[in-house]
């Protein structure tokens, strides 16, 4: 089974765009990548300057101890648990000045974001070029690190806030401009869902946010199965089959064209690597069950697949192992192999 995977996989990852060749699958990166990069660049990922960013427990620590937390007290396998265990912590030892968690979860989240902002990457930005040749080659990047790497290091330009888009006129939930691209060269956008440092008001962390950034993301969903049928009044096509579905799929995430995330997660195929994809990711799972809906009334063998990869089956992965949500887990020996099934090679 896994070989098969691991052939569909390829298979999937060479499939593309006939109009400029990029890739068709949509690549999602966590934290993982940090890791990968800082070795691949001859660094150590354990490093105190590393370790913030290549995890988020470890970024938590940091935030901890500048509260003057013991995170001993407050720490958790799930990282969303963590902060919200820290942002109740805090409530309650600062409650004489009556603030809601609400509010010291604001102040976390801008501490958080300057503390990034100014932390300096163990890698200088563009020091690696080649480790990024690969992900020059896909379409769509989204990432779930809040940190500027992936833009900068692709030389991408920032779409800056009051470029994005509402999904509604009623629209004014803080997260919604996380369902749009948020960096773009000639060819590739990056996708931050959860937010990014230049603009902390928008980013993501916690159960409570994860909650509320299903709101926007069922507004762009609706928005995307409305675009859907007008375009099949359009075309005279009553229901879907998968050549109109791939040629749906190509024009909405044409350069020239306006996607949004739910375009992507709706019916695009997808490889997240180096993410965890836990199931506290509540607003990630949203995403991809609804997926797994919409692709319902389609061919199980046509169906555009998901491919989660990661280090061998373990406890660790349990909850991939029945492919929630149409998933399909690849599993390798090492993260070396991992990041060389999409062209990211050790270096001779």
């Amino acid at each position: 089974m896994t070989e098969h995977c691991r052939d569909l996989l390829a298979e999937t990852l060479d499939h593309t765009f006939c109009d400029d060749n990029q890739k068709r699958a949509v690549l999602v990166l966590g934290a993982g990548l940090h890791r990968h990069f800082i070795s691949y660049a001859g660094g150590d990922a354990s490093s105190d300057d590393a370790r913030p960013f290549c995890a988020w427990n470890e970024l938590l620590a940091a935030m901890a101890k500048q509260k003057r937390l013991c995170l001993a007290d407050h720490d958790h396998p799930d990282a969303t648990a963590t902060w919200e265990n820290l942002v109740c912590a805090l409530t309650t030892r600062d409650r004489k000045e009556r603030r809601p968690a609400s509010q010291t979860e604001a102040r976390m989240l801008d501490e958080l974001t300057k503390k990034m902002r100014g932390d300096r990457h163990p890698v200088a930005a563009g020091s690696e070029p080649a480790f990024f040749e690969a992900l020059h080659k896909f379409r769509d990047i989204v990432t779930l690190n809040i940190d500027l790497t992936i833009g900068e290091n692709l030389g991408a330009d920032h779409i800056s806030a009051n470029e994005r888009r509402c999904l509604s006129p009623g629209a004014t939930m803080k997260h919604s401009g996380n369902i749009w691209p948020r960096f773009k060269t000639a060819k590739t956008r990056v996708w931050h869902p959860h937010g990014h440092i230049l603009e902390h008001e928008g980013v993501i962390l916690g159960q409570r946010n994860y909650g509320m950034n299903i709101a926007p993301l069922e507004e762009a969903r609706t928005r995307c199965k409305m675009e859907e049928k007008a375009w099949l009044d359009d075309h005279g096509i009553g229901d879907w089959a998968t050549k109109p579905h791939r040629r749906y799929d190509k024009e909405r995430r044409a350069m020239s064209a306006d996607p949004n995330l739910m375009d992507l997660f709706l019916r695009a195929p997808m490889v997240f690597i180096g993410c965890s994809l836990d199931r506290s990711e509540m607003d990630l799972w949203w995403a991809l069950h609804q997926r797994a809906r919409n692709l319902a009334n389609i061919s199980p063998s046509k169906r555009e697949p998901v491919f989660v990869l990661t280090g061998r089956k373990s406890e660790k992965n349990k909850h991939l192992h029945n492919g929630p949500a149409g998933v399909i887990p690849v599993y390798f020996d090492d993260y070396a192999e991992i990041w060389g099934s999409i062209g990211i090679r050790p270096r001779d």
